[in-house]
């Protein structure tokens, strides 16, 4: 049984590679753990894909510009004070549906674009 890890960064164009040394008596899985958290890496354990550092600023970039529109988008829907219905997305100008929960107030949103906004709170 090989007692190193190898991690490929799962995007197509990128060729980094990094291999990790288990310690005695680490599962695969533990040791990913900790290569992670020391090297920057990114782990995405459903699909069983690694992602580099480089490419992990670029998720976290694109993640927080989508944040940026969900909260856009959100203040619309709650000025509106419809407990259903839809707005232009903030992103794409598309048709965002959305629903606002009576009990709780929690916004339940999604972009009939492929690919854009989708949140539930």
């Amino acid at each position: 049984m090989s007692r190193t890890v190898e991690l490929q960064c799962h995007v197509d164009s990128c060729d980094r590679r990094a291999t990790h040394e288990l310690l005695p008596g680490e599962t695969r899985m533990q040791a990913i753990g900790r290569f992670i958290h020391l090297a920057g890496w990114g782990y995405n354990l459903i699909r069983d894909q690694a992602t580099c550092p480089g490419h992990m600023a670029e998720l976290r970039a694109q993640a927080k510009n989508a944040v940026g529109y969900i909260e856009k988008a959100r203040s619309a829907i709650i000025a509106t004070g419809l407990e259903a219905g839809t707005l232009s997305c903030p992103k794409c100008g598309g048709d965002l549906d959305f629903t606002v929960s009576p009990y709780n107030g929690h916004v339940h949103a999604t972009c009939r674009t492929s690919c854009c906004l989708a949140w539930m709170e």
